[in-house]
């Protein structure tokens, strides 16, 4: 396959022979590749990234901190919501009865595709069912792959919080780069650390309990197994947080302006969710508003004040 640098120029075999070693266009190739080699890490992502028709590696990947925060406020039977992360940030409204859901509103401030504002459409299924603190429950009441993941992740956060007795809940994920094949991600819960995990691309490697978990297929089954009630919660809000770190090592923007009139999505996510369904993947165009907040947090959800 070909890969290209941020410059637009080429370089073959990249994903195989990631040595520093290859030329492009008779210079020889220094940066990231050299210093922080991809299939050391990459794992099972090198052949998802394989899906891209040429995939256009980040320079800075390496250097910066995935961040992710999520924000819930109860307000009298009204819970406001809010997420926000690199390449996403949005709000959701949801009012109930103190048994059931009679109102959901969702609304985007940035989104990666251009199918995703569809998405905040889609939750007619959820209203007149039941709050519950169940995830199983929760996940009964709809097709997942219909929604957008990341609403629907916060709306089963807001589901189960409406049941509990605070009224501010507040998730804080940091997951900086992967280096030397590792990096640790961790999880905050009203300022409590709650789950701090070494990883590589693919399986949680520390503490000793959870070493050698996929953090892909089983993740629900394991994570159900091992942990309960805002541990278990927390453990899911950190699995999300670190997959959509990984879209760090590529160049999105760049990618998005080299394919401006098509869809650029992986095979292996066609399908998964609203965004890249069938019917509406060829509109899938990227649309990023990335946001950086590796120096700083206190700008996150500034939009819910």
């Amino acid at each position: 396959m070909s890969v290209f640098v941020d410059s637009g120029q080429r370089v073959d075999n990249c994903l195989s022979f990631c040595d520093g070693r290859e030329s492009v266009v008779g210079t020889e190739i220094q940066c990231y590749r050299l210093k922080y080699p991809f299939p050391a890490m990459l794992g099972r992502l090198a052949a998802m990234i394989s899906d891209f028709k040429n995939p256009i590696f980040n320079r800075d990947y390496g250097t910066r901190i995935f961040r992710r925060r999520i924000r819930i406020e109860k307000h009298g039977r009204s819970i406001v919501a809010g997420l926000e992360d690199t390449l996403h940030a949005f709000k959701l409204v949801v009012q109930h009865d103190g048994d059931v859901v009679t109102a959901i509103e969702g609304t985007w401030l940035r989104y990666p595709n251009g199918t995703c504002p569809g998405a905040v459409g889609q939750f007619a299924p959820y209203i007149g069912k039941a709050l519950t603190a169940q995830r199983t429950v929760f996940r009964s009441y709809s097709d997942s792959r219909q929604q957008c993941s990341h609403f629907l992740d916060v709306l089963g956060l807001v589901f189960s919080h409406a049941l509990r007795e605070e009224d501010l809940r507040q998730f804080d994920v940091t997951v900086p780069d992967i280096v030397d094949g590792t990096t640790w991600a961790e999880i905050h819960v009203n300022g409590e650390q709650l789950h701090r995990w070494q990883i590589d691309s693919e399986r949680v490697l520390n503490p000793a309990p959870v070493n050698g978990r996929s953090l892909y297929a089983g993740f629900g089954r394991w994570s159900a197994e091992m942990f309960e009630g805002g541990s278990l919660e927390a453990a899911h809000v950190l699995q999300m947080a670190i997959l959509v770190s990984f879209s760090g090592m590529l160049d999105f923007m760049a990618m998005g302006a080299r394919h401006r009139n098509g869809a650029v999505v992986m095979e292996t996510i066609k399908g998964v969710c609203y965004a890249t369904q069938p019917e509406r993947i060829e509109g899938a165009v990227f649309c990023h508003d990335k946001r950086d907040f590796t120096d700083a947090d206190d700008t996150m959800l500034q939009f819910l004040k």
